[in-house]
């Protein structure tokens, strides 16, 4: 606690570890310091008092034209208040305020914040993640599928069409390819259209 007195970020951090009353301004001092690890610390106490700040912070990185790492630290923490605000912040990092040229970091980092949620909460976003930003892993597809088989198929099916957006998942072109056989689904047109048009990193995925 002296370190942390005297603005030493890591001390302010690791005291926030014991979530103790008497602290939270100091632990509000981390939002000049070091913002990261504030967000980090937020979990110790997730505060609503620490919304408007939050939303605040959102508001001022939707125009920035280059990503910062301590971005994964704000969506994680938005997600874990897994209530409307975090659906609010989310909605605004899909809205067109924020700068094309790197939203794509935003949503990456809203991926990884809920790709483990399975409760139903965040379906919405998983789903324009996998279909709409290419964003999905196997665990996903696993889990839509059993949710809804039928409506989960045809999107696989959709996934096969456009799988040199899937570049660099190939485990899951691989897990779909293997479900949808299993399915007796004809795949003769999605292979020939991937060998026809796809690029190096995914025709090997049709060949194997």
């Amino acid at each position: 606690r002296k370190w942390a007195l005297k603005e030493k970020d890591t001390a302010i951090y690791a005291l926030a570890k014991y979530n103790k009353p008497e602290d939270l301004e100091l632990i509000s001092r981390l939002k000049e310091l070091n913002p990261g690890l504030f967000f980090k610390a937020c979990k110790f106490n997730m505060n609503d008092s620490y919304k408007p700040f939050l939303k605040e912070y959102m508001i001022s990185i939707m125009p920035k034209d280059h990503f910062y790492n301590e971005w994964k630290s704000f969506y994680k923490l938005i997600a874990d208040y897994h209530d409307d605000f975090s659906k609010e912040i989310f909605d605004m990092a899909f809205s067109d305020k924020v700068n094309r040229t790197i939203q794509k970091y935003h949503l990456e980092f809203i991926f990884y914040a809920i790709a483990d949620s399975r409760d139903g909460f965040y379906d919405e976003y998983l789903k324009k993640l996998w279909l709409q930003y290419y964003f999905v892993d196997e665990k996903i597809v696993s889990y839509f599928l059993q949710k809804d088989k039928t409506l989960t198929i045809e999107e696989m099916k959709t996934t096969l069409l456009n799988s040199e957006k899937y570049w660099n998942k190939k485990d899951t072109l691989d897990f779909i390819i293997k479900t949808l056989y299993d399915n007796k689904i004809d795949l003769s047109d999605y292979f020939s259209n991937g060998i026809k048009n796809d690029s190096v990193h995914t025709i090997e995925v049709y060949m194997n």
